[in-house]
């Protein structure tokens, strides 16, 4: 089995764009500690994207945003930091919607690993091979009829 390098799948400027602003982090979370939160977030990602052959060679803003969240959760509101010009309360309901979920509705990344829907952009090592599983097909009298995945 050929080794898998790691992916981030976002960036420093992409975690005070989608994440929370640098503001925010004040002096108490180094650059060197968002990096690492940021390739622990990716690889969390990853885990819900294995039908998909992670890591991606290709991803969009919908991946950058979601390891961006939980990035951001994962070292503002689990470490109990507080700046005052930012709401952790929003970042926690966008934690919710992307990543863990709330009882009774699944978050962005459970139905991504469900495979409800892959998310924009996203093409993994092995681009030629559909992970849609197979499809089945009835004769209908006017001829073939798709009638979905099985």
């Amino acid at each position: 089995m050929p080794a898998v390098t790691s992916t981030q799948y976002a960036t420093l400027a992409d975690l005070h764009r989608f994440g929370a602003p640098a503001a925010a982090f004040g002096a108490a979370v180094s650059d060197g500690d968002k990096n690492a939160q940021l390739e622990r977030s990716s690889r969390k990602i990853d885990s819900a994207l294995a039908r998909l052959a992670p890591p991606l060679t290709t991803w969009g803003t919908d991946i950058v945003g979601a390891t961006c969240i939980d990035a951001a959760y994962e070292l503002l509101v689990a470490k109990g930091l507080q700046h005052p010009a930012y709401d952790n309360k929003e970042l926690r309901t966008r934690y919710e919607d992307t990543i863990a979920g709330r009882p009774g509705q699944l978050s962005w990344l459970e139905r991504v690993a469900k495979g409800e829907f892959t998310p924009f952009g996203a093409i993994d090592q092995t681009p030629d091979t559909s992970e849609m599983g197979p499809l089945g097909w009835t004769q209908a009298p006017a001829g073939m009829t798709q009638t979905g995945t099985i």
